[in-house]
């Protein structure tokens, strides 16, 4: 990272950025597996219709439902 971008991170940043990254993917896997969403990979965006939005924020947290798991960060 340095070599390229002459960037620096100590552990404490490295870790916040890990803790980021975690969260976007739970909120991305918890999207893509409810019924009505999906993944357009040009923009790199969850798509849905309004209804299936609205019905996401009313039903139960993503926590409650999606607890992942260490083998669900193959990268980390």
């Amino acid at each position: 990272m340095f070599d390229r971008f002459e960037i620096t991170f100590d552990n404490k940043q490295l870790k916040n950025q890990k803790g980021a990254i975690r969260k976007l993917y739970v909120d991305l896997k918890f999207l893509k597996n409810q019924s009505g969403f999906g993944w357009n990979a040009a923009t790199g965006m969850v798509t849905a219709d309004k209804g299936d939005l609205e019905r996401a924020y009313r039903g139960p947290s993503k926590t409650e439902i999606c607890e992942p798991s260490r083998d669900d960060y193959p990268l980390v």
